[in-house]
């Protein structure tokens, strides 16, 4: 199964950060997408939907903000 390093495009700063998550998707994208492409007319796993379900807290501005699914990147890890 492939493994994924979760990145979220932060409206706060206009920055992408990583959120030091790794999770292991088997049907995870092979090239970086977003959730809401990555998971179009499929079921999207439980582990990303908590993901999306938590608010987060930019690192540069100190706010916190909650992300959608087209702001929540799959970036595959060798």
């Amino acid at each position: 199964m492939p493994w994924c390093d979760i990145f979220i495009f932060c409206d706060r700063c206009s920055d992408l950060h990583p959120m030091g998550i790794f999770l292991e998707l088997k049907d995870g994208p092979a090239d970086t997408k977003n959730i809401a492409d990555a998971y179009q007319g499929k079921e999207t796993p439980p582990n990303l939907v908590r993901v999306v379900d938590n608010p987060v807290r930019c690192p540069k501005t100190n706010k916190l903000f909650q992300p959608n699914m087209k702001q929540i990147f799959l970036m595959p890890a060798d």
